[in-house]
């Protein structure tokens, strides 16, 4: 029994010494370990032991990490994995990880660990060891930024870039050395076909967005597809040139070249192809070709070269000159108007000061002014000429300007010189004078137009109460003669007023079957009054009457013969001619063909010269000290209104002759020009209008007379309800005549405008003491159908009524 407590006790010892070795050599290789290595429960993660590594690395001591938790160390997102992983060990021979640990600075560090189960001093527990992989991470996330970086880079350049390998083309090339091939250029230049194929053999490894944006690709493949259709002799070329490159070991080459898109444009563009060198030595796998677009600036280039152009040829085009000065007002540059007006040549004016090249002098004063160089640097703004400045010519001549110089600045703003414009002016201000003396007569016309306008409704007045009178039996025998007399002096009164409402106004005429031989006398002898000048008239006695406006006629047979009087200051003779002329379709003149008056003026006078014949009808055309260049003007502008023509035709010492053409009525003048009763009587309603009582009293009588019944009313607002009124009974108006103005109410116009809105099938007539209103001249597109300018005659009155009634006799 002793024996037996002997031998087990011999063979406890045994295994204790067995195991004491054991975890000896356990701990020297434990401790080791060059990795970071720990034993752990599973169940409570708590270390038993770590090895002298993880003390190093992670900065807790031995005697730390054994009141520690695995969990310490560990992130709190990794927990969960982390008792995944130790279960796992249970189930599988070993478990590899990847994981962060935290250090005892609170760096976090990664690990590799390597788990696997083992007996711990007679417990199972988890043994892991760790490999620290922090800087191999950190330099592989490094090497990735950096391709990622690259490949930003490469994606996002404005610059094409494309990647190739040109390993096949050094092996062709090789191959050309080894058959003896020593001049790369000549032998190009004897095979053609082979060096083509060679060109488009592209190995292609990569290009990058910009370069698809270049030629219109949506990818590398469209890209290399089409090669054949982008490469152009310019990107042939280059090729050739990088092969010759490389062939004098030279690895790089650039230029502009040429190249089509896809969509067939053609784009400009820089390149640069290179082969990078790595490690000292040429990597023709990652050769590498940089493309700039050259096209917006190219074109920009071109834009700018032909805006230079067209600066150029518009400062050439100017009238206005223009000269530019440095700083010290010494002139750089003048275009070929401010040689013109300063009398300078742009050659000899550089380099001069702009105060030799440029005098200045007040008009009327003659005193000196500076050009306005220094005042405008001072100012560092523009600065204008002074009022009434004249520019001496060089040869001394002035010409009246206007300008401005102004700064010019460089690119920080400073004042490096100036520019002066100026422009002549001389014309313009005579033209100016022109227009304010034509604005003169033009407000002198307002009021003899307003005046005449007046002057009618009194002498309308006037002329139907001398027809009231003389439609009188017993006054007629006791005073007609009288009465005949002043009618026919209110009547010249009115053809006066007719020649102010002309000059106030012009406009269209208002045409009538005129008698011109009566038109023609009164006016010559008109104009001739107080001259030297004798008349002569020779008028046909079967001439037919004109279709013209009696007015406007008159005023310009006066303007004509007043021509003619003030070309012979001394005396002379002036000849009037009238007769029918026929117009064919041959005639040459500028008419439509049929029946015409044929009017010719001639005088005795100088004549006009031939440079000046065929300027006399411009407006503002004169040779005269006082002339105001209108007269002929306004007969050329009357001439054509009333579709005629008008011609002039002169010998210089011999004479001047003018033709006018006027068309012929087509309907006789009315014989019955005396007021006398009775005139065929006339039935029918008519509605009266006008604002001056005096007038509608008047009026009311000579329409009663007629056989008319009348209602008159004094404004279009009361004519248009009593129309409205009268059709609601079974006596409407048969005709309404109405006045065309109404100060402070509604006209004639409107009122028929409402009226025939009423009524479409309405008869007016138009009245009015000025006769110029285009509403008189064309009264048929304001819905009139007939007009009476003021004053009329109660024949005129009677003929008139009578055409619109539709009772004219046939």
């Amino acid at each position: 029994m002793a024996w037996f407590a002997f031998r087990m006790r011999t063979q406890v010892q045994a295994r204790t010494k067995e195991l004491r070795k054991s975890e000896e050599r356990y701990r020297a290789l434990f401790e080791s370990l060059p990795a970071p290595s720990w034993v752990i429960d599973p169940e409570t993660f708590r270390f038993l032991d770590v090895n002298v590594a993880a003390e190093s690395l992670y900065g807790w001591t031995r005697a730390e990490f054994l009141t520690m938790t695995l969990a310490e160390l560990r992130s709190p997102e990794d927990l969960p994995e982390l008792h995944a992983q130790l279960k796992r060990c249970f189930l599988e021979t070993e478990v590899v990880g990847l994981w962060r640990y935290k250090t005892k600075s609170g760096e976090l560090v990664e690990g590799e660990a390597t788990s696997r189960v083992l007996d711990f001093g007679g417990r199972r527990a988890i043994i892991s060891i760790v490999r620290d992989v922090t800087a191999a991470r950190r330099a592989a996330e490094a090497l990735r930024m950096n391709e990622e970086r690259y490949r930003k880079l490469f994606e996002h350049s404005p610059f094409g870039i494309v990647e190739y390998d040109y390993r096949p083309t050094i092996a062709w090339l090789d191959g050309l050395r080894a058959t003896g091939v020593t001049d790369l250029a000549a032998w190009f230049e004897t095979h053609p076909a082979e060096v083509r194929e060679a060109m488009f053999k592209v190995s292609v490894t990569d290009m990058n967005a910009a370069t698809l944006r270049l030629v219109g690709a949506k990818n590398r493949a469209e890209v290399l597809a089409n090669l054949r259709q982008l490469f152009t002799d310019d990107v042939l070329a280059a090729r050739r040139a990088a092969f010759l490159s490389v062939w004098s070991g030279r690895n790089e080459s650039e230029g502009e070249i040429t190249v089509r898109a896809l969509d067939g444009t053609l784009r400009r563009i820089f390149h640069h192809w290179w082969v990078p060198k790595i490690d000292g030595r040429p990597s023709f796998q990652h050769t590498q070709l940089a493309l700039m677009d050259l096209t917006e600036i190219k074109s920009t280039e071109a834009a700018l070269a032909a805006e230079r152009e067209r600066l150029a040829v518009t400062l050439r085009a100017m009238t206005e000159g223009v000269i530019t000065t440095d700083s010290a007002g010494v002139v750089q540059f003048m275009n070929a108007a401010g040689g013109e007006l300063t009398g300078w040549t742009a050659s000899a004016a550089v380099g001069r000061p702009i105060t030799e090249v440029c005098v200045l002098r007040h008009e009327r004063t003659s005193a000196l002014i500076s050009p306005p160089v220094n005042a405008a640097l001072a100012a560092d703004r523009p600065v204008d000429l002074p009022q009434q400045t004249a520019l001496m010519r060089r040869e001394g001549l002035p010409r009246l300007v206007q300008g401005r110089c102004a700064p010019i600045h460089d690119r920080s703003k400073r004042s490096v010189g100036t520019v002066l414009v100026f422009r002549d002016m001389t014309d313009r201000m005579r033209l100016e004078s022109e227009l304010s003396r034509a604005s003169k007569l033009e407000s002198v016309g307002m009021l003899a137009g307003g005046i005449a306008h007046d002057f009618n409704n009194i002498l309308a007045t006037i002329v139907g109460n001398l027809s009231l009178a003389l439609m009188e039996k017993e006054v007629a025998a006791i005073a007609g003669a009288w009465l005949r007399d002043a009618e026919r002096a209110a009547l010249r009164a009115r053809d006066l007023t007719q020649q102010l409402l002309t000059f106030a106004k012009g406009g269209d005429p208002v045409r009538a079957a005129v008698l011109l031989p009566e038109v023609v006398k009164e006016a010559a002898q008109f104009a001739l009054h107080g001259s030297s000048v004798k008349c002569e008239f020779d008028i046909a006695a079967d001439v037919r009457p004109a279709d013209a406006d009696k007015g406007q006629i008159g005023q310009v047979v006066q303007n004509l013969v007043l021509n003619a009087v003030q070309a012979m200051p001394k005396g002379g003779l002036v000849r009037i001619k009238l007769r029918h002329d026929v117009v064919f379709e041959d005639s040459g003149l500028p008419l439509a063909p049929g029946d015409y008056l044929h009017l010719s003026i001639s005088d005795t006078g100088p004549g006009i010269p031939p440079e000046h014949l065929t300027r006399v009808f411009e407006p503002y055309f004169s040779t005269k000290q006082q002339g105001n260049g209108l007269g002929l003007a306004t007969v050329y502008s009357v001439l054509r209104k009333h579709r005629g023509h008008v011609t002039v035709e002169s010998v210089v010492g011999q004479g001047t002759t003018f033709h006018l053409w006027l068309p012929s009525a087509r309907v006789q003048v009315d014989k019955l020009g005396e007021t006398r009763s009775p005139f065929p009587n006339l039935q029918g309603r008519v509605l009266f209008m006008d604002d001056e009582e005096h007038i509608r009293k008047m009026t009311e009588a000579l329409l009663t007379r007629l056989g008319l019944q009348v209602t008159a009313v004094c404004d279009g607002d009361e004519a248009v309800l009593r129309y409205k009124e009268a059709r609601e009974t079974t006596c409407p108006f048969d005709l309404v005549m109405m006045d065309l103005t109404v100060p402070g109410g509604k006209g004639g116009r409107d009122a028929m405008r409402e009226i025939l809105q009423v009524d479409p099938s309405a008869r007016g007539i138009v009245s009015s003491g000025y006769s110029s209103d285009p509403v008189m001249a064309n009264f048929r597109s304001h819905g009139f159908r007939g007009m009476l300018a003021k004053p009329y005659r109660i024949s005129e009155l009677s003929r008139t009524l009578r055409e619109v009634l539709g009772e004219v006799r046939k």
